[in-house]
C-alpha cells in the first residue's frame, strides 16, 4: 500500500505516512468529483436507453394502385424491392431490441453497484457508524483505533457527549491521564448533567489529591445521585434558618452544614476561617446588629465561599428562653436544653407546671426527661433581675423496662448498704440523726445502656428535707448500681460502686 500523498510505501495498519506526515484517511470521505462523474455516467446509460426506445421499424407503405400502362412491367421488380426492405427492417429491429435489452441490463447492474458503493460509503462516514465502530474497538482493548473512530465520531457530531466519553475511555485505555482529564472536563463543561463523566473524572482528581477541583465540579452539578455520591467533597456555603432583616424578639440562629464538616463563623463582620468560632449550637441573638458570616470546611480541608446575613434586634421585652425539646411523648431517653443569649442570664423552672422563680431549680445544664408524665415551666432572668414571659411544655416519657423504678431504688441502697454508705434499707447512717431518701428522676441512655437517674434526699428528724446534690445511677439490664455527675457537655459519667 502506498502513501496517496507522496506514493511512498506504508503498512496496512499504518496511519500516518513517515515520509510526508500526512494522514491516510481509513474511511471514504465525500468527493464531489466522484459524485459528478456517477451523475454524468447514470445520466449517458438513461440516455442511451431514450434512443433504443425510438427506433421502430419502419412501417410497409401501401401505394395506392393507379391504371398505368408501365405498372405491370415494374411490379415484379417493385415486390423484390419490398421483400428486402421488410427485411433489413426486421433485422434492425432485432437488432435494436436486443442491443435495448443489453444496455437495460448493463444499466441496472451498475446503476445497482454505484447505489451500494454510496450507500456503503454514506454508511462508512456516518457518525453512528464511527461511534459503533469505536465501542467496538474498546471490547476489543484495540485503544488507538477506538481513539481514531471516536475522533471521527466527534468531527461529524461536535456536540455529541458520547463521542467525548468514548474519547476519554480511550485516553484511559492508553494511560494518557492528561488527555483523559481535558476530556472529561471539556465534556462536563458542556453536558453538566453526564453522570458516567463524574466517575472517571473524580478519581483523577482523587490520586492527585486536587480535592478543591472536586468541590467546584459539584457546584455546577444538579444530579442529585452524583451529589449524594461524592457529598463528602462538595464545598457548599453553609445555610442559615433564618434570613437576615430586622427583628423585635430575640432570635436563635441555626448554622446548616452541606455534608459532615465544621462551620466556622463570625459575629462583627469580620473574614471566618478555622481560627474563628466553631459552630455548635444555635447562635443566640439579642438587642443589637450582628453581620453573621459563616464557611463550611469539609472533611478533605476546602473551604467554601462565605455565607452572610445581617441581623437588627431590637427586644422591648425580654424574650422567654428558647427550650430545645418541644413538647410531646417519647419512647426513648431524652435530654432538655434551654439557650440563653449568654452566661448573664439565668433561667429557672419547674417540673409540675408551678410558676417558676427565683426559688424554682436553676438551670446548669441539660435536663433528662422524667419517666411518665412531666409539666415543665421556664423563666429567664437578665442581669438587672428583669424577667421574661414563662413558656410552658409538656412531656410524656413512657418506656417498658426491665426494671421498675422501686426496684432501681432498693438495688441502689443494697449496694450503699454493701458500700458502708448505708447502715440499712431505711437510709440511716451511723451517727447522723435522720436518714436518706432516693427517688428516680429519669432514664437517661449511656453507652447504649439504659440506666434509672437517682437523686437524694436528707430528711432530718423533724421532717424537713433538703437535697444533697449526690446522683446515682442504677443499670436498667444489669442491675449495677452507679455514681452519676453530668459533665459540661451534658452526658453523665458513671463510677461503679464497690
Amino acid at each position: 500500500m502506498k502513501c496517496p500523498h507522496c506514493g511512498a510505501p506504508m503498512k496496512e495498519d499504518q496511519i500516518f505516512c513517515e515520509k510526508c506526515g500526512k494522514e491516510r484517511l481509513l474511511v471514504p470521505v465525500y468527493d464531489a468529483e466522484v459524485d459528478a462523474k456517477l451523475e454524468s455516467t447514470i445520466s449517458s446509460i438513461a440516455d442511451d436507453l431514450a434512443d433504443t426506445r425510438q427506433i421502430v421499424p419502419l412501417p410497409l407503405e401501401q401505394e395506392e394502385q393507379k391504371p398505368d400502362k408501365t405498372e405491370t412491367e415494374t411490379e415484379s421488380s417493385d415486390d423484390g424491392e419490398e421483400q428486402q426492405i421488410e427485411s433489413d427492417n426486421k433485422k434492425l429491429h432485432k437488432k435494436t431490441f436486443l442491443s435495448g435489452i443489453c444496455i437495460g441490463i448493463a444499466a441496472v447492474v451498475l446503476l445497482v453497484f454505484l447505489t451500494g458503493a454510496l450507500i456503503y460509503r454514506n454508511n462508512h462516514a456516518s457518525y453512528e457508524y464511527q461511534l459503533k465502530m469505536a465501542e467496538d474497538m474498546y471490547k476489543a482493548q484495540d485503544y488507538a483505533q477506538m481513539l481514531d473512530y471516536a475522533k471521527e465520531a466527534a468531527a461529524l457530531a461536535p456536540n455529541s457527549s458520547d463521542a467525548k466519553m468514548m474519547m476519554a475511555r480511550a485516553y484511559a485505555g492508553q494511560n494518557n491521564t492528561e488527555m483523559e482529564q481535558k476530556t472529561l472536563e471539556a465534556l462536563l463543561a458542556a453536558d453538566s448533567a453526564y453522570v458516567q463523566a463524574y466517575d472517571l473524572l473524580v478519581p483523577i482528581y482523587e490520586s492527585r489529591k486536587e480535592y478543591e477541583k472536586i468541590g467546584q465540579l459539584l457546584l455546577s452539578c444538579k444530579e442529585q445521585t452524583v451529589l449524594d455520591k461524592y457529598v463528602a467533597y462538595r464545598c457548599d456555603a453553609p445555610e442559615f434558618s433564618m434570613i437576615g432583616g430586622s427583628y423585635d424578639e430575640m432570635l436563635s440562629v441555626k448554622l446548616i452544614a452541606p455534608g459532615s464538616g465544621e462551620i466556622y463563623y463570625t459575629t462583627n463582620g469580620r473574614q471566618p476561617d478555622r481560627s474563628s468560632t466553631r459552630y455548635i449550637t444555635p447562635i443566640i441573638l439579642d438587642s443589637g446588629i450582628y453581620h453573621l458570616q459563616a464557611v463550611y470546611v469539609n472533611t478533605y480541608g476546602v473551604t467554601s465561599a462565605v455565607a452572610e446575613e445581617t441581623y437588627t434586634v431590637d427586644v422591648r421585652t425580654l424574650s422567654a428562653p428558647f427550650v430545645s425539646l418541644e413538647a410531646g411523648t417519647y419512647t426513648e431517653p431524652q435530654m432538655i436544653e434551654v439557650e440563653t443569649p449568654s452566661d448573664m442570664y439565668q433561667v429557672y423552672y419547674t417540673t409540675d407546671g408551678s410558676e417558676p422563680g427565683f426559688e424554682s431549680n436553676l438551670y446548669t445544664g441539660p435536663i433528662p426527661l422524667p419517666l411518665g408524665e412531666s409539666h415543665f415551666a421556664f423563666i429567664m432572668y437578665d442581669e438587672k433581675d428583669n424577667s421574661s414571659d414563662i413558656i410552658y411544655e409538656d412531656y410524656s416519657l413512657q418506656m417498658e423496662l426491665a426494671l421498675s423504678a422501686d426496684q432501681a431504688v432498693n438495688l441502689l441502697k443494697q449496694a450503699l448498704i454493701l458500700q458502708g454508705s448505708l447502715t440499712d434499707a431505711d437510709g440511716h447512717v451511723d451517727g447522723v440523726e435522720g436518714n436518706r431518701q432516693y427517688a428516680v428522676i429519669a432514664v437517661i441512655s449511656e453507652n447504649d445502656m439504659y440506666y434509672y437517674l437517682l437523686s437524694e434526699t436528707f430528711v432530718s428528724p423533724d421532717g424537713t428535707s433538703q437535697k444533697t446534690g449526690k446522683l446515682y445511677a442504677v443499670c436498667v439490664t444489669t442491675g449495677e448500681s452507679f455514681e452519676a455527675a453530668q459533665n459540661r457537655l451534658g452526658a453523665y459519667d458513671l463510677h461503679k460502686l464497690q
